[in-house]
């Protein structure tokens, strides 16, 4: 026999263990040969995710599912497992739904628009702080005409101009 088949055989006999489906006989050697090897207890643990990952997803049959409650599920540890279990099989679903973009419009809606206003108050406020900055720094624009060229703001001047010319 190949060590394929083998590994095979034994996830087969491991599986019927944890259904319940094995003589008591059988149970009591699969529990023995269990404390003499280590990779035993490794392939059993293995074999019981899987057993726990089917059930969860639904995917077992009606009799597998049946035989699992009846002799798998007895302990609250493993029902509670099975909660976790669930709860992540629901988390990675929706995870998966999210990638691959079949989430509905009418969900992202609302985030869409909370992220339009942040953008559009975020650019106000930038604006607003930059022109204040600006504006304090800048000379007035009636200032800077005092500073370039002196105006003679009398009624004379311009008689007096009118004058010079004739």
């Amino acid at each position: 026999m190949t060590p394929e088949r083998t590994i095979e055989s034994e996830r087969a006999t491991l599986a019927r263990y944890l259904l319940g489906d094995l003589p008591p006989a059988d149970n009591d050697a699969v529990e023995d040969r269990f404390l003499a090897e280590p990779a035993l207890f490794a392939l059993y643990q293995e074999v019981e995710r899987e057993l726990m990952h089917e059930y969860a997803a639904g995917t077992m049959s009606r009799t597998e599912t049946a035989r699992f409650e009846r002799h798998y599920l007895v302990t609250g540890d493993r029902r509670r497992r099975l909660v976790v279990l669930r709860a992540l099989l629901a988390v990675e679903s929706e995870r998966r739904a999210w990638r691959l973009g079949s989430v509905p419009v009418k969900k992202l809606a609302p985030a869409i628009a909370f992220l339009g206003l942040a953008i559009v108050a975020a650019t106000l406020y930038w604006n607003h702080r930059r022109s204040s900055t600006v504006s304090s720094t800048r000379t007035p624009p009636f200032q800077q005409a005092r500073k370039t060229a002196p105006r003679n703001n009398s009624p004379r001047r311009g008689f007096e101009q009118s004058a010079e010319r004739r």
